[in-house]
């Protein structure tokens, strides 16, 4: 489509505006509320039950971990979108450079040094990555990132 084609159709559609768009990664399943429920109920009988007594009663052994990936996609793509839209995502086709980051807190506000996971096919941590981490950050590498 030119670009004149492109201007004719914004004027005749006031509504829809080109913006900078954000990776988001393919959502492949959706999760029933029955699934969450019966989650929260293990979680209360593994913690209230197990070997170390109740963790309710110790919120410096309850850790919480999150992995997010970042990718390296120095590319801004263009869309159509609504204007009252505030984020615009994009689907990732996984062909850019990535980085997976694990945080681990603890109920009590304690947290342990992030971990980061670089994809290498030879298991290679980047060059200079390492420089001014926190004192115990750990760095990998693996095949599958």
């Amino acid at each position: 489509m030119s670009e004149k084609w492109w201007r004719g159709f914004l004027k005749r559609n006031p509504a829809i505006s080109l913006r900078a768009s954000q990776n988001f990664g393919q959502v492949t399943t959706l999760v029933k509320r029955t699934t969450i429920e019966a989650f929260y109920r293990q979680l209360l009988e593994a913690m209230t039950e197990n070997q170390f007594g109740s963790l309710l009663e110790k919120p410096h052994l309850i850790f919480n971990a999150d992995e997010s990936r970042f990718e390296f996609d120095a590319i801004n793509k263009i869309v159509a979108a609504a204007k009252d839209m505030k984020h615009v995502p994009r689907i990732s086709k996984g062909q850019h450079e990535k980085v997976t980051v694990l945080a681990r807190t603890a109920a009590a506000g304690n947290s342990l040094p992030p971990m980061f996971i670089y994809k290498s096919p030879i298991g290679r941590i980047p060059n200079g990555v390492q420089e001014g981490a926190p004192p115990g950050t750990l760095f990998t590498a693996k095949k599958s990132g």
